[in-house]
């Protein structure tokens, strides 16, 4: 075949994608309602240039899209799909080319995403074409874009009267220490007290 019309034999070409997250906290996770950014490295091992070139990248349940870019060829995006196309792609000689793709997660569930390249050339090396990432996505209780790593909330209740015990027609006073001993300040917090049977509310 002669796949870059050259006239000449067709050697072949190494094609391959490498996967990668990069949120705001850094790779390897997710946090619900804040962007995370997808980067899809394309590469060329050689030994031939490659034409036609198409990338795709199966977008996972529990995302939405917020844009698609990439520094070679054509992005579109449809029906849970990005898909580039390249009509040639040379051999890498340093930097791969990307494909940048932003999502926000709906969901703390772990996100699988998959991406995989193919070519008109004969390729060598098959196992390097597809790209499976699974990212874990964290809740954000404190809207700040950080994964929740956790708040321990405890309540202490105690009595204060005059002598440790409550007396007939006297006022009794309940006071309930609140205590969150972290790691995260806690948001939407509910203390609820149910009052005993046999007390009037003062």
């Amino acid at each position: 075949a002669d796949c870059n019309d050259d006239c000449l034999p067709d050697q072949g070409a190494d094609l391959a994608v490498y996967k990668m997250t990069v949120p705001p906290i850094g790779p390897g996770v997710g946090v619900v309602d804040c962007v995370l950014t997808y980067s899809v490295a394309i590469i060329n091992y050689g030994p031939d240039t490659d034409a036609n070139v198409v990338v795709v990248d199966e977008l996972p349940a529990g995302v939405t899209l917020v844009s698609a870019s990439s520094t070679i060829g054509t992005v579109v995006a449809a029906d849970g799909y990005v898909t580039c196309t390249i009509d040639q792609l040379p051999v890498t000689i340093s930097m791969p080319e990307f494909l940048t793709i932003e999502v926000i997660p709906t969901t703390t569930e772990t996100l699988i995403n998959r991406a995989w390249i193919s070519g008109c050339m004969p390729d060598p090396y098959l196992d390097n074409n597809v790209s499976v990432l699974q990212t874990p996505v964290f809740a954000d209780c404190n809207d700040d874009c950080q994964p929740d790593q956790g708040a321990d909330l405890a309540v202490y209740k105690m009595a204060m009267s005059p002598f440790g015990v409550g007396v007939e027609d006297c006022v009794l006073t309940y006071t309930v220490a609140i205590i969150n001993a972290g790691p995260d300040t806690d948001a939407n917090v509910v203390v609820v007290d149910e009052l005993p049977a046999g007390v009037t509310l003062v």
